[in-house]
């Protein structure tokens, strides 16, 4: 299978919104750029060393993984994996999720169109308040030995740490229209990004029909087996945490004062060409998961993807985060 060698990378100092649009930084801007982004780049350093970040490669799989977890040589092969919970299964998890759905959805539609962010589409449900919930959560994926999976995947022991309930919809701006104030209409890569925590592992669980029209989960199949570098794994990490990856003029005059060694993101999709070879190779490998693949989506956070954004109709669906068993 063809692969992805690396990242795609966006060309700032001749982009026309960020160097075309700015010119050349003052000292006193390169100052600002960095006072911001440099403390979240040593905590990105500091975290990705505690985590023991390795290659996905450096994982051998044994003949005796491979009987125990079906799984897995497909979630390190692509970076991804879907199976089927049954009917039976989703009834039940979207009857205990319904009275999460109703107070999102009270609280989604409170909100003007064109004024909701990504934050107003989802909401948490809290472990201490509902722990008969994820009992029940962890009863289900422990019959299909999901967390299993994924601490093998990842090489030591998962467990949950947060269960966030997602609405999305067709009128969702979030992702969309990043360059509005010059009138630059977004690329086809548009969203495309990795996680900006370090080495996490993630589920996604639908809970309404999804087809190819109504948000499917997208992703680049073999991105989790590119061979990033150290420095510019955790600097794209940190422009994320230190809130420089953002799209608001203020914020790309900002983005574009750091050196052109920082200049990298985790949400890096809205930056890119689509006339540029490395992308249209990255949108080629792109595949969409709709319910016919599979109804929950087991993913490495690190691997390139995309989803919720919809033509028509609605997407609600859990999203499962995991960590280390001794974080929890």
């Amino acid at each position: 299978m063809e692969k992805l060698l690396r990242i795609p990378r966006a060309n700032y100092a001749n982009h026309p919104a960020y160097g075309e649009l700015f010119g050349k930084p003052s000292l006193f801007l390169r100052a600002r750029a960095l006072k911001r982004f440099l403390p979240q780049f040593f905590r990105q350093i500091k975290r990705a060393i505690a985590e023991n970040r390795r290659p996905v490669d450096s994982l051998e799989l044994t003949a005796e993984d491979n009987r125990r977890f079906p799984l897995l040589a497909t979630l390190v092969r692509d970076g991804i994996a879907a199976l089927n919970l049954s009917d039976q299964e989703i009834t039940r998890i979207r009857q205990n999720a319904e009275p999460h759905i109703q107070d999102l959805q009270k609280h989604k539609y409170s909100i003007p169109v064109g004024k909701r962010q990504f934050k107003d589409k989802v909401r948490a449900i809290p472990k201490k308040e509902f722990p008969e919930f994820f009992t029940m959560i962890s009863e289900i994926l422990g019959g299909h030995q999901v967390i299993e999976t994924l601490s093998r995947y990842r090489g030591f022991a998962l467990a949950f740490n947060n269960i966030f309930v997602h609405i999305s919809d067709p009128d969702d701006v979030d992702w969309r229209n990043k360059f509005s104030d010059i009138n630059l209409p977004d690329p086809k890569s548009v969203y495309m990004h990795f996680d900006s925590k370090i080495q996490r592992t993630k589920c996604l669980l639908y809970l309404t029909t999804v087809t190819a029209d109504n948000g499917p989960f997208c992703h680049i199949r073999g991105s989790n087996r590119i061979k990033t570098g150290f420095l510019e794994y955790v600097t794209r990490k940190a422009n994320d945490k230190s809130g420089l990856d953002g799209w608001e003029p203020q914020t790309r005059r900002l983005f574009s004062a750091l050196p052109k060694f920082f200049q990298h993101k985790s949400e890096f999709g809205n930056d890119l060409s689509d006339s540029d070879p490395e992308t249209q190779k990255m949108l080629a490998l792109e595949r969409q998961f709709t319910t016919t693949d599979g109804n929950l989506l087991l993913f490495d956070t690190d691997s390139l993807h995309r989803g919720g954004m919809i033509k028509e109709g609605q997407r609600i669906m859990l999203q499962i985060d995991f960590v280390r068993a001794s974080s929890a």
